[in-house]
């Protein structure tokens, strides 16, 4: 049976018990003749031969033999060593919930091919020793073969198995098989190593699996309806093809939709346009000169950067805090080589101290982002001045919030009779300290402010002028304010109503103002409400109405309003 023979049969001529989709462009044909496979794709126009499909169907199922051999191989343990393995078991505090190693492959093509130099599948219980391996297999120069997969790198976690990094067309392009295991999505170490395989080893592509676009399935059809009229011998499709657009959008082209299975499109995209959930955003950059790095050990931070007489480095706590810092000063050797001295003093169980906090011999550096790092750590050296100054110097706080409600008020305030809020303070200072002069009183003035409406520029014309008056002294608050008010003191016609606080009772000014503050804004929202209210009612209906001398013909009327 020809390759046409098949697509008639199952694109045309279905057979009776024949329930799969119909045979359309961009299946794939696979033929077993005289003992081998071959592979065609169905194109717009017959068919065309894809050898490496094959291959990589071989392949597939080669690899896990060979995975399964791998394993059989490390598992055969003598009797007598699995007796102690065993009892060495029993005697361990505590097994390892998260078991990860690693495999690398030199050149998967070998395995499509059945060359007889078939690359082995090689094991390793340490990422930088799989990293070495594979970054020297992919440094090697090899004959182009397109598409095809060569070095690989892959994981083993908790049991799961699967490709992480194919090298294609010279190119690391990540696998997103691990996105499909719950054990890998369980594993922190997994996730850990990948963002160090992004910072040392770099993806340059993803192989990604979406679903077609609206206007990729039209195309789709497009393709079918034209291959269909071709595939029917008119000589000239040009007129039916002409109304397709008119037949796809009154859904007459439905027996031509593609299946969910021919939806399904598997394409390999850059890396910097993946839209990427699980690896730190800060692309890697090949070929830069590195001058400042930042990792997590353990439950430390430590960056480091280029200094004049060497590099510069900090180690921080998981609130960011600086914990130690200093200069490495040999500028002769490069940063990662003075942060691998840092890390391994920093290691050292001879002398551990709150430093070092929970970090182990075995821990290994997971590359964060500098900047992000260095922009929390300044946050969190602010917090905790700002801390500091709340708990040590509380005066300091109230005076940002007075000196942010006056710089406020200066923006806003509508001078009264050309004097600005610091000349109204002016005179009403001037005016108390004359009547605690006149009546001998044993008070301080400490500060005041312009409070009240026309501090926020919502007073209205018979508004008062309300200044609120810190002091020092065992006067009561309502003696004094009887006492201030008395005479009816006035700034440019205006009525000056002040306020006399006291820490202990209203309390101080820092502590007052923040209370005006919020029912300023109260009052603010409640006059735009009324605004709103009002000019909604000041709405009128407008009538309008025709006069005419015939009903029949009333647009030749004139218009006449009320």
């Amino acid at each position: 049976m020809s390759l046409e023979d098949i697509y008639t049969k199952f694109n045309i001529d279905h057979p009776a018990d024949f329930t799969g989709h119909s045979l359309s462009v961009s299946d794939v044909v696979v033929l077993h003749q005289d003992g081998e496979n071959t592979s065609h794709y169905v194109d717009s126009v017959g068919y065309r031969e894809i050898p490496e499909f094959t291959k990589e169907l071989s392949v597939s199922a080669e690899i896990s033999t060979e995975k399964d051999a791998a394993r059989e191989e490390t598992a055969e343990i003598p009797a007598e060593a699995a007796a102690e393995h065993t009892a060495a078991e029993n005697t361990m505090a505590e097994p390892d919930n998260d078991k990860v190693s690693y495999y690398v492959i030199e050149d998967l093509s070998t395995w499509a091919e059945n060359s007889p130099e078939k690359s082995r599948l090689e094991r390793f219980e340490s990422l930088p020793e799989a990293m070495a391996k594979f970054t020297e297999y992919r440094g090697k120069e090899t004959e182009d073969k397109p598409d095809m997969a060569r070095a690989i790198l892959g994981f083993s976690v908790n049991g799961s198995e699967f490709d992480l990094i194919h090298v294609r067309n010279h190119e690391n392009c990540l696998s997103l098989d691990f996105t499909h295991s719950k054990a890998a999505e369980e594993s922190s170490r997994f996730m850990e190593d990948l963002q160090t395989l992004n910072h040392e080893v770099g993806f340059d592509k993803v192989r990604v699996h979406r679903e077609m676009s609206p206007e990729e399935i039209k195309d789709f059809v497009k393709q079918r309806f034209e291959y269909q009229l071709k595939s029917s011998g008119l000589d000239d499709i040009s007129l039916y093809m002409d109304r397709f657009d008119a037949l796809y959008g009154q859904g007459k082209m439905e027996h031509l939709m593609p299946t969910a299975n021919q939806k399904h499109i598997v394409e390999d995209v850059p890396f910097t346009e993946w839209e990427n959930p699980y690896i730190d955003a800060n692309v890697r950059e090949a070929d830069r000169v590195e001058t400042e790095l930042a990792f997590r050990l353990a439950d430390r931070y430590i960056s480091i950067q280029e200094a004049t007489e060497g590099y510069d480095y900090t180690i921080y706590d998981m609130d960011y805090r600086k914990l130690d810092g200093g200069v490495y000063d040999n500028p002769d050797i490069t940063i990662r080589q003075a942060l691998d001295e840092i890390v391994t003093d920093l290691k050292e169980p001879a002398h551990r101290s709150s430093l070092e906090g929970s970090i182990r011999t075995d821990d290994e550096l997971i590359p964060i982002d500098y900047d992000g790092l260095i922009e929390k750590a300044e946050q969190a050296a602010k917090e905790h001045l700002e801390e500091r100054i709340r708990t040590e110097v509380p005066e300091a706080v109230e005076s940002k919030v007075i000196a942010d409600f006056k710089a406020r008020t200066e923006e806003l305030f509508n001078p009264v009779n050309g004097q600005t809020q610091e000349d109204i303070e002016m005179s009403v200072y001037a005016y108390l300290q004359s009547k605690i002069d006149e009546y001998g009183m044993d008070i301080e003035l400490v500060d005041m402010a312009v409070t009240g409406s026309r501090c926020r520029g919502l007073e209205e014309p018979v508004s008062d002028l309300d200044v609120a008056v810190e002091y020092r002294g065992g006067e009561n608050e309502d003696t004094l304010f009887n006492a201030f008010n008395e005479a009816g003191f006035t700034i440019g016609g205006v009525k000056v109503d002040i306020n006399p606080i006291t820490e202990g009772k209203t309390g101080t000014l820092g502590e007052y103002l923040p209370g005006v503050e919020a029912y300023l804004e109260e009052k603010r929202a409640a006059l735009q409400e009324k605004a709103a209210g009002q000019a909604q009612e000041e709405k009128q209906t407008v009538v309008t109405l025709t006069v005419a001398e015939c009903g029949e013909f009333h647009n030749f009327g004139e218009y006449h309003e009320g």
